[in-house]
């Protein structure tokens, strides 16, 4: 998993960003800002964490900071309509409110809905959220006081919005940071943000100051499995993702996922999969649907 580094452009305190192309696929990947996604025109689907959801035309979806999301348009979308595929993103930091902004009667609105991006929100379609909408479709239009108006009215409205549905049934953050202890956690975000690298257990040891050997024990005893079988798991589990919703190659996916052998990418998807990458393929995209790895 891939941490996206944004830049505002201009001096913004925030970023408005629209874009268009033909199809859009970009590794999974995370960043520290919160992001309101806007999908102006396009069908696919959107990974929020462990959930697959679809979207379409003016779908508005927010998610809250360095929650693991991709974007996926449809191929037969692509195929249909061609360079049609267009979307826009507001991404910022808490640095963009006042240092009152969780006491301040004037943004309880807007904190409410921070506190509900935790889990991620996907918007149903009422009056108030077309008149999000609309102002977010113009909010490149306005400058200096005015942007940044526009953002809070945006966030304001939004934050009124009681007809949303939750992607998330658990805080992401919450079930991370209980899951395991710091030191674990940090051997995980380790292992996903190098994916596709060579990784090797010195390297994991130095990176949380750790001894080889006591690492591995303690990670086994916190996760009931070594550090390598719960990287291959990593692996094979967005494996799975590309398999199923992109037209990439065997090959091209088994070294996407981290793997710089074919025969060992078979050898592994076989043991996590109970069938080959081809098979697994072929059911799934008849089911259009990914199954959860506990």
């Amino acid at each position: 998993m891939l941490q996206e580094k944004i830049i505002y452009e201009g001096g913004y305190l925030f970023g408005s960003r629209k874009f268009q192309s033909d199809t859009y696929y970009k590794p999974w990947h995370f960043h520290p800002e919160y992001e309101l996604m806007l999908i102006h025109k396009g069908n696919g689907k959107f990974f929020v964490d462990n959930a697959v959801y679809n979207f379409k035309d003016n779908d508005l979806i927010f998610l809250g900071p360095n929650i693991p999301h991709f974007y996926l348009c449809d191929t037969d979308y692509i195929k249909v309509h061609g360079n049609n595929y267009i979307r826009q993103v507001l991404q910022f930091t808490e640095a963009v409110f006042p240092a009152q902004v969780h006491e301040a009667r004037e943004f309880q609105n807007i904190e409410k809905l921070l506190e509900k991006s935790k889990f991620g929100i996907q918007f149903k379609r009422t009056s108030s959220v077309e008149n999000a909408i609309e102002a977010l479709k113009k909010i490149n239009l306005k400058e200096n006081l005015l942007r940044l108006e526009s953002l809070y009215s945006i966030l304001d409205l939004l934050g009124q919005e009681k007809r949303i549905n939750q992607l998330l049934t658990y805080d992401y953050h919450e079930a991370k940071l209980n899951k395991y202890n710091d030191v674990i956690n940090r051997v995980i975000e380790y292992l996903t943000n190098n994916i596709r690298e060579e990784v090797s257990l010195k390297n994991i040891a130095a990176y949380v100051n750790y001894t080889p050997n006591t690492l591995c024990n303690q990670f086994k005893k916190s996760t009931g499995k070594t550090i390598f079988d719960y990287l291959n798991e990593i692996r094979i589990q967005y494996s799975w993702k590309l398999l199923v919703h992109t037209e990439k190659n065997i090959t091209e996916i088994a070294y996407d996922s981290g793997y710089n052998s074919i025969s060992h990418f078979n050898e592994q998807f076989v043991k996590y999969s109970s069938t080959i990458p081809s098979a697994y393929r072929n059911m799934h995209r008849e089911m259009q649907d990914i199954p959860e790895h506990k």
